[in-house]
């Protein structure tokens, strides 16, 4: 089977990470996997000897385009999975109609849930669009049985699996921990937030909440562990609301 994966996960291009290691596992199940990374780094990088990653060095705009004229010039794949059944989502539907193959969307949030839509306009326009591709995805994929049910309810699919992230318990038994009230003195409480820099995460929710609690908790501090293209935005966002002091945006390393 030869799968195509677009993924908004730029770790894939750090050697070491977990993303790269979980594909590495994912290609030794399958004849050939492909990674396209829209907005990732312009890089093209070996997995494996039967996997690779592509990105475009380009904004979402652009690299949309880039990633349908990859998708065309690669051979044939079997299965075309996408990490988020948004914007990614619409990429995958796109290459797997233009290349007659079956379509694998991933969920790992309920998009139906009446507080993600009431967010925000784009995430009105996110819901639109995830009723849009789930409906004809040929598999999907949840992380958890709520968004199965979730999806089922307004989709009605009845190809759903449940799969959760896949975590190494190994690798928590092996960290070693943290002195936080050396490396964080100022902090009374810590809260640790683990997630990439991108939109569909929004970390901005999480800073709003951060200003609530600081004023119930004014020495708490908010680490951001993560990387992604909404880097300065949210720091910017940080200053706006004027947790700067209290908030840590910490570059990307191991989780554990």
């Amino acid at each position: 089977m030869r799968v195509l994966v677009i993924s908004s996960d730029s770790n894939v291009f750090t050697e070491g990470s977990a993303v790269a290691r979980r594909f590495r596992l994912q290609a030794q199940t399958v004849e050939r996997l492909d990674v396209l990374v829209p907005h990732g780094p312009g890089n093209l990088v070996q997995i494996a000897g039967n996997a690779a990653a592509r990105g475009f060095g380009l904004r979402k705009t652009a690299g949309f385009f880039r990633t349908i004229a990859a998708g065309w010039r690669l051979q044939r794949p079997d299965v075309v999975s996408t990490q988020d059944p948004f914007l990614i989502g619409l990429l995958g539907w796109v290459i797997a109609c233009l290349r007659g193959a079956k379509l694998h969307v991933q969920v790992h949030t309920d998009v139906f849930d009446q507080n993600f839509s009431a967010h925000s306009l784009g995430n009105r326009f996110k819901v639109f669009l995830a009723r849009f591709i789930l409906s004809r995805a040929d598999l999907i994929r949840a992380v958890s049985e709520r968004i199965r049910t979730s999806i089922e309810a307004k989709v009605g699919h009845l190809h759903i699996s449940v799969l959760p992230v896949y975590i190494d318990p190994e690798r928590a038994v092996r960290a070693v921990p943290l002195n936080r009230r050396q490396k964080y003195p100022n902090f009374t409480k810590l809260i640790l937030s683990v997630a990439r820099l991108e939109p569909e995460k929004d970390v901005g929710g999480t800073l709003r909440i951060m200003k609530q609690i600081l004023e119930i908790e004014p020495g708490a501090g908010l680490v951001v562990l993560g990387k992604g293209s909404e880097l300065n935005s949210l720091q910017s966002l940080a200053q706006e609301l004027g947790i700067e002091a209290n908030v840590v945006f910490e570059p990307y390393q191991d989780p554990f």
